[in-house]
């Protein structure tokens, strides 16, 4: 992990290797500190196989803060953080070499300061050294520094990807890395990680979704497609990617309760009884139970209930990035949620319904825009009105009473085949308004047959405070009609 500073610049790089043989001697993995037995003060590099350069000002200072998700429940206490100050060093934690076979976790508290430029570590073009890296850019969100695949699967260069999620620098968050290597024999290796912030693990369209290593099995060496809701980043460095060998910080920032380890922190926290859950949504919608680290009874497991608001249906629903079956296009939607002990992160996202999904009276999407505005929060209420249609036409409140009638108010004839029409409407509230629906004119010989009059029409007409439509309709060809009548339609 790297932080990195310029300024008030701090990043966040993490499973860093930065090289084997740099140190004379390392700490051993699984590796945690908590810092609480650090002299207070003291440099960053006092502590057994840290090291930097002598212009490193990161110590080990005193710090109490408050933080709404799981802590780790290691630590033995919570009076010291490490201050990062690095002055441009880089600050290295030298780790004895770990195979990255079956997974290496790293979990740590942080604190961000927004960066105002990309730190160095994510732009040299290094792929040898770095694996990932984490930063909060100018933005405050969190940015990834990781890699893209070639053709046949390996390393093709390194990218940023901007993530949604902010980091306010007034506050802690608990990232936790797992990043693990797969390799096919005779043909090709590949490192990925994923990367969870308070115990929710982020997806992204520049990831793979789960699996990927089967794929690779199946596909001699070759890699899958991206996935619109992966969870697996490509490791950024094309060699020396079986091993982690350390973890290194950049910059300025803040450090906490520090875990190197080949087990899952979530569920070696909890032991064997309870796993964490993680529900985290979307806006309109509502997820019900909420929030992150909810303690779970392994024996028992839980539900999830989900609703989307009003005019609203479940867009994506994944479950440690993978998608859970049944979930998307319901309004509301119920998932049994289990574990084996390791951490449940789930993910809901909402989008807007379709007329289809509303059904009753909502026969197309303009009365789906119209009763989600007069009817907010009774979705039900709009499919049921049987006289949307009539109320949208006339761009009335669906919700109110009214009375509309419509009738031609006079006839000018201009000219021996040319006749002016005028058309009141007539009632309360409905007048000075502009209908959504079109005015058209029928003309008949008998008062039993009513034909349209093809160019007596107009869409989205205008009646004024007398309730006159403005200006009055003109129709040719008078012959052979001797009655008219208006009306109005979709």
């Amino acid at each position: 992990m790297t932080i990195t500073a310029r300024r008030v610049l701090t990043a966040i790089v993490a499973v860093s290797v930065l090289g084997t043989g740099m140190a004379l001697a390392q700490n051993s993995v699984p590796y945690s500190n908590d810092f609480e037995s650090a002299t207070l003060y003291a440099p960053a590099t006092n502590m057994a196989n840290w090291s930097s350069t002598t212009d490193d000002q990161s110590m080990v200072t005193n710090m109490t803060y408050l933080y709404g998700g799981t802590l780790p429940s290691w630590p033995s206490g919570t009076a010291k953080i490490l201050k990062l100050n690095t002055q441009g060093s880089i600050l290295t934690n030298s780790l004895v070499s770990t195979s990255a076979t079956n997974g290496i976790y790293m979990d740590t508290m942080v604190q961000f300061v927004p960066s105002d430029t990309t730190p160095a570590t994510c732009t040299t073009g290094d792929t040898y050294s770095v694996k990932l890296a984490l930063f909060a850019n100018a933005s405050s969100n969190l940015v990834v520094y990781h890699g893209y695949a070639n053709g046949s699967g390996g390393l093709s260069s390194n990218g940023l990807t901007v993530l949604p999620n902010v980091m306010d620098a007034a506050q802690w968050y608990r990232l936790t890395v797992l990043y693990k290597r797969h390799a096919v024999p005779s043909y090709n290796e590949a490192a990925m990680f994923q990367l969870k912030v308070d115990g929710v693990l982020i997806t992204n369209s520049a990831a793979y979704a789960g699996g990927w290593e089967g794929y690779m099995d199946a596909n001699t060496g070759l890699l899958p497609a991206l996935d619109p809701n992966g969870t697996w980043f490509m490791a950024s460095a094309g060699a020396n990617i079986e091993n982690v060998t350390a973890v290194a910080f950049q910059g300025t920032g803040y450090i906490d309760d520090l875990l190197v380890s080949t087990s899952d922190p979530f569920a070696q926290a909890q032991g064997a009884t309870t796993f964490l859950l993680s529900v985290v949504k979307g806006a309109n919608g509502n997820a019900s139970p909420l929030g992150l680290g909810i303690e779970v009874p392994i024996a028992t497991g839980t539900t999830v209930v989900y609703n989307a608001s009003n005019w609203y249906r479940i867009d994506t629903l994944t479950s440690n990035g993978v998608t859970v079956v049944g979930g998307s296009d319901s309004k509301v939607f119920t998932q049994t949620v289990t574990s084996a002990g390791a951490a449940v992160s789930n993910n809901v996202t909402f989008k807007a319904a379709l007329y289809s999904q509303v059904g009753g009276f909502v026969t197309n999407e303009a009365l789906r825009t119209f009763g989600a505005t007069w009817y907010p929060n009774n979705e039900a209420g709009a499919a049921a009105d049987s006289n949307l249609t009539y109320d949208w036409m006339l761009n009335q409140d669906p919700t109110a009473t009214y009375t509309a009638a419509l009738a031609v108010k006079s006839i000018a004839v201009t000219d021996s085949t040319n006749v002016s029409v005028v058309v009141t409407l007539s009632g309360v509230p409905v007048t000075n308004v502009t209908i959504k629906g079109t005015l058209r004119l029928n003309g008949s010989t008998d008062l039993t047959t009513w034909t349209p009059i093809g160019a007596a029409t107009v869409d989205e007409a205008v009646f004024n405070a007398a309730g006159d439509s403005t200006p009055a309709i003109n129709f040719v060809s008078v012959a052979p009609y001797t009655f008219f009548k208006a009306e109005i339609i979709p």
